[in-house]
């Protein structure tokens, strides 16, 4: 039996928002803003941003953006 996605609550953001701070990001821990983007949204909503993007994880490490951030290794 396939799970009805349609029954999911999904919220939706406006991209040019997150701009601003997904820039602000990419430009501190130079990294691309597509993940920045996803960054920029778990910090505005004050939420975990879960990746396995080991790149991204250590880039943010140590600076302010780090309790936004969690290794899918680290949930393992």
């Amino acid at each position: 039996m396939m799970f009805d996605l349609r029954t999911l609550p999904v919220a939706s953001h406006a991209l040019f928002a997150l701009l601003p701070l997904a820039l602000e990001i990419g430009m501190a821990i130079n990294h691309s803003i597509y993940d920045c983007i996803y960054l920029a949204l778990a910090d505005r909503e004050d939420c975990r941003f879960v990746t396995a993007d080991r790149r991204l994880r250590n880039a943010v490490a140590s600076g302010p953006w780090a309790p936004s951030v969690v290794s899918l290794a680290e949930l393992e």
